[in-house]
């Protein structure tokens, strides 16, 4: 699979898999439990996933990317 379509397909798998770790927390947390804790820990391993993908798919510094605020 080519760069490009990998930077397409990988946040789409990201959400999809999100999804199915919430509903199979949710099934399994107790009912004395906060629902917002499944919300947390699921977008918590999402956002860590999120940062480890961009370090390991970048091709240029972060200080050269078309986004980061000006030096």
């Amino acid at each position: 699979m080519n760069n490009l379509n990998f930077l397409y397909v990988m946040p789409i798998l990201l959400v999809i898999l999100s999804n199915v770790f919430y509903h199979m927390f949710s099934k399994n947390t107790p009912s004395d439990v906060n629902p917002f804790l499944g919300l947390i820990a699921t977008y918590g391993v999402a956002l860590i996933s999120s940062i480890l993908l961009f370090f390991l798919t970048k091709e240029e510094g972060w200080r050269e990317s078309s986004f980061a605020l000006p030096a």
